[in-house]
């Protein structure tokens, strides 16, 4: 969850902005910033607006929550990350979900949002005909492409590059994951360039190979040259795949058809707008703040 700044104090915080500021930077996904007391986690959008000014830990830059309340830990890492592949999250929430009486339709489609004729959401439906299945719901999430064309509005295009390599990165810090960021204003764009490099020990691939994803936000005609200075670091590859899709938003806050449309995921690697769009929805849906200074009663086991 890039860029993490474990900030235990004002001076600290100062050194490792300092270093990012530095360019593009690499740094291990799954290793903290080099052993300070980990205290509190803050969060930037890009190193291109990263404000090197120190940052006390008593007025974070951003919604903060406390490490000790992190259950589990990769390595050295403050960051939570499933012990067998992210796959584990759906599957966590799956298990949760049904304990508090969700109801699951599983390998069907989404054929169609339903809604009642005063305009509010009404459930979805699976299938056509005899086949037909419907779930009723008082409201539905989902994101853009369940939707009809009538609640989005178009904000753009999105290039991933995905490759293949048998060999790490050259320069990480930990060969078997990395990320770096290509700051805008270095590469000549408007946008950042974001890297991510994941391998066996994320689950995410065989032994003795890596995935590298090469993102950014499409500025011209030719999407496919817009991340090669992304590519360029990577060295040799065995293959790799490039997938340009249109970004959407919704075209209202949902509050009053009671339909919420989430956003399309963006370019960065380091999932900060989702996580603000999760939060957004929350106040949106229950009409409240979502109050992460409540304590959390973890499982023992």
């Amino acid at each position: 969850m890039w860029p993490g700044a474990i900030i235990p104090d004002a001076a600290w915080g100062a050194r490792w902005l300092a270093r990012a500021k530095r360019g593009a930077i690499s740094r291990s996904c799954l290793n903290a910033p080099p052993d300070p007391p980990l205290r509190t986690c803050c969060r930037f959008p890009n190193l291109s607006t990263l404000d090197p000014r120190p940052i006390p830990t008593t007025t974070p830059a951003h919604p903060t929550s406390t490490l000790p309340t992190i259950p589990r830990t990769a390595g050295k890492s403050p960051f939570i990350y499933p012990e067998y592949g992210l796959g584990g999250l759906p599957e966590g929430f799956s298990r949760l979900c049904a304990i508090h009486g969700g109801t699951f339709m599983l390998n069907k489609g989404v054929d169609e949002v339903l809604y009642n004729a005063d305009g509010t959401a009404a459930g979805v439906r699976s299938g056509s005909g005899d086949d037909a299945e419907v779930a009723l719901a008082p409201l539905v999430i989902g994101d853009p492409s369940y939707f009809p064309p009538a609640k989005l509005r178009r904000t753009g295009r999105i290039i991933r590059t995905i490759c293949i390599l048998n060999h790490p990165v050259a320069g990480l810090e930990n060969p078997d994951s990395g990320m770096i960021i290509l700051p805008a204003s270095q590469v000549g764009r408007k946008s950042d360039i974001y890297v991510t490099i994941v391998g066996k020990h994320h689950e995410a691939s065989a032994k003795g190979r890596y995935v590298a994803i090469v993102s950014t936000t499409v500025e011209t005609a030719a999407p496919e040259k817009e991340v090669e200075p992304g590519i360029a670091l990577l060295g040799e590859m065995v293959t790799r795949f490039n997938n340009i899709v249109d970004t959407y938003a919704p075209a209202d806050d949902g509050m009053k058809s009671r339909s919420f449309v989430t956003g399309s995921y963006d370019a960065t690697s380091h999932f900060e707008a989702t996580t603000d769009e999760v939060l957004d929805l929350y106040r949106r849906i229950f009409g409240e703040e979502f109050d992460l200074s409540k304590p959390v009663e973890l499982p023992t086991e």
